[in-house]
């Protein structure tokens, strides 16, 4: 943290080098092809633990929180005026501790499938959609930040605990 005199709110954010475009990977020399829209569902699942949602614990702290993807990274941040110091832990601990069942994919699953329709249904949305599909005819760029309805149903607890082990290494942070 960095104090400015005659401020009073600290922002943190702490991102990954890990978006919708990164459909691909070598690793340990074999290649590794993930489903559309798995860096967004990560995400989602990060915001999870045992003891609840990290958003949860946020809002106890007084914190304002979120998360993002976009086609190049992954976002995680909060603004808060107090207790700084338990919100970085509740930023790094949500980070750095991933936690995944197959109830909880399931229930994500069906969350990420209808924020999906929703995105559908929005003309500022299929606008651009369609322009990125017509502009790029083999750039993961193309394909929708969050997937489809049939893509996230590829995805199991393996996958995204592959995902934290490659992108979410500090190197990468």
């Amino acid at each position: 943290c960095r104090t400015m005199p005659v401020y009073s709110s600290v922002h943190a954010i702490y991102a990954t080098g890990f978006g919708s475009v990164h459909r691909a990977f070598r690793l340990d020399g074999k290649q590794v092809t993930l489903p559309a829209g798995t860096a967004h569902f990560l995400e989602h699942k990060m915001c999870e633990t045992p003891k609840g949602d990290s958003f949860t614990f946020y809002a106890k702290t007084g914190a304002s929180a979120n998360a993002f993807t976009s086609y190049d990274r992954t976002c995680y941040l909060f603004s808060a005026t107090q207790k700084i110091d338990e919100n970085l832990d509740i930023l790094l601990g949500m980070v750095g501790k991933p936690w995944f069942t197959k109830a909880t994919i399931a229930k994500e699953q069906g969350i990420i499938g209808q924020e999906i329709k929703m995105y559908e249904d929005s003309a500022d949305s299929a606008v651009m959609e369609n322009l990125f599909r017509i502009m790029y005819q083999n750039h993961p760029v193309r394909n929708n930040i969050a997937g489809t309805v049939e893509s996230i149903e590829e995805i199991t607890a393996e996958t995204l605990k592959l995902c934290h082990d490659t992108f979410y290494d500090p190197s990468n942070l």
